[in-house]
């Protein structure tokens, strides 16, 4: 990309979030992101530094990508080299550029041009709506409060399928854990004093890549329901979170033997077992959600 043209975009290795991050390829990558964002495409991000650093920032500019204009519940803010962001990147460039020389000739506001290019992109005037919105896109926040059942399942099955062709837990557990934590992602972790948003799908207590919340749990002692305060993991991200879970799990020796197979069921029994969890129905549960959905 020299001059401003808009070239297709390659790179060799991967971009981002656990990615190779060679210094050329992420240029590349963030000279296409700065050409969304210097044309108001990204709203609200402010324009990259060329560094070929990958770092936060530049993480978060691609997970905004992915957000708003690929619509990813969970965007993973990696970019590799035959896959769908790449590919979506190149086909949003080659739209803009023909958008472009339309609004060249008819005049037409860039801001209508980038809403119907990215949907999802919201254009704030208030000082306090943009502020939300700078915050929300750096931080890669969705509301999966306002999603629907089917699109949580979807999202969340899709995310621990990639996950799985690294840590070898059936997929399908993980989206049943997740539906179950959080009831369908309406119910995930915000500390009670701060407000600090967690992004645990999971309900994984301790301290996360993003510290701690403190919430309002229940638990069975005894065979009673108790309410407590509890302190659960926050991550910077929902991927994030998946990518926790595995670390969690293959961290503590109780749950070693469940790596010996990669049938769901078994799984489900086996985290009830390990004692995931002190609901006695909580293997049932799981297997329920899985079936119910047709995870299995």
């Amino acid at each position: 990309m020299k001059g401003g043209e808009m070239n297709s975009v390659r790179i060799i290795c991967s971009v981002g979030e656990n990615g190779k991050n060679q210094r050329s390829d992420v240029v590349v990558i963030q000279k296409a992101l700065n050409f969304f964002i210097k044309n108001n495409l990204l709203t609200p991000l402010i324009p990259l530094k060329e560094d070929g650093v990958a770092g936060k920032i530049t993480q978060s500019a691609i997970r905004r990508f992915q957000q708003v204009s690929m619509s990813m519940v969970m965007p993973d803010g990696r970019i590799d080299p035959s896959g769908k962001t790449l590919d979506k990147l190149n086909s949003k460039m080659l739209m803009s550029k023909r958008q472009a020389g339309a609004l060249t000739e008819s005049k037409i506001d860039l801001l209508k041009v980038s809403s119907a290019l990215l949907p999802g992109v919201s254009h704030q005037t208030g000082n306090a709506k943009f502020s939300l919105s700078v915050k929300r896109a750096l931080s890669g926040d969705v509301n999966f409060s306002e999603l629907a059942k089917e699109d949580f399942v979807k999202n969340v099955f899709d995310a621990a399928k990639r996950e799985s062709l690294i840590s070898g837990v059936p997929a399908a557990v993980a989206a049943a854990q997740a539906i179950l934590e959080t009831g369908y992602g309406k119910f995930v972790p915000i500390d009670i004093n701060t407000k600090k948003y967690s992004y645990n799908l999971f309900g994984i207590k301790g301290v996360g890549t993003a510290g701690p919340v403190d919430i309002y749990t229940h638990e069975v002692i005894n065979g009673k329901r108790v309410k407590i305060l509890d302190r659960f993991q926050a991550y910077n991200s929902f991927s994030e979170s998946i990518t926790g879970r595995t670390k969690f799990l293959k961290q503590n020796i109780r749950y070693k033997f469940l790596f010996s197979t990669k049938d769901p069921k078994t799984w489900a029994e086996g985290l009830q077992k390990a004692g995931y969890a002190t609901d006695p129905n909580y293997a049932k549960s799981l297997i329920s959600i899985m079936e119910s959905w047709k995870l299995i």
